[in-house]
């Protein structure tokens, strides 16, 4: 497989990541946190998923845990060179941008996606003498 495919591949696989974080978190913020009648509902009677995923989707924009999740989980995939680290980062960079908490979101999420895309180009002999070191 050339190194263009891989390329092609890892860009493709992160575009669909963030698509389709981007279309929940959007579903979440349109018919679940913005609606007048679920925030009233809600705070009359503070049960149902929908009442929690609120209470969590809040809290989150609030006291900016997107934001700095994307920002450390990109941070550290930077650092360390993990995958999982910098999907977390770019799942709640997208999650962050959505949900009103920008600046930092943007931030890691950036972090995150240069790692995802970087560690797909290395070639296999540097990736394996990355894992024995």
């Amino acid at each position: 497989m050339s190194w263009r495919r891989k390329d092609a591949q890892s860009i493709g696989t992160a575009l669909l990541i963030v698509f389709a974080m981007t279309t929940i978190v959007l579903s979440v913020r349109f018919f679940i946190v913005e609606p007048e009648a679920v925030a009233v509902a809600c705070a009359a009677q503070d049960s149902g998923w929908r009442c929690v995923l609120r209470g969590a989707a809040v809290f989150g924009f609030l006291h900016n845990v997107y934001g700095w999740t994307s920002v450390l989980a990109g941070a550290f995939a930077t650092v360390t060179r993990s995958r999982w680290l910098a999907l977390i980062a770019i799942l709640a960079g997208v999650a962050g941008a959505v949900l009103f908490s920008f600046e930092l979101s943007g931030a890691g999420l950036l972090l995150g996606e240069l790692v995802w895309v970087k560690r797909a180009k290395m070639p296999d002999a540097e990736r394996s003498n990355e894992q024995h070191a």
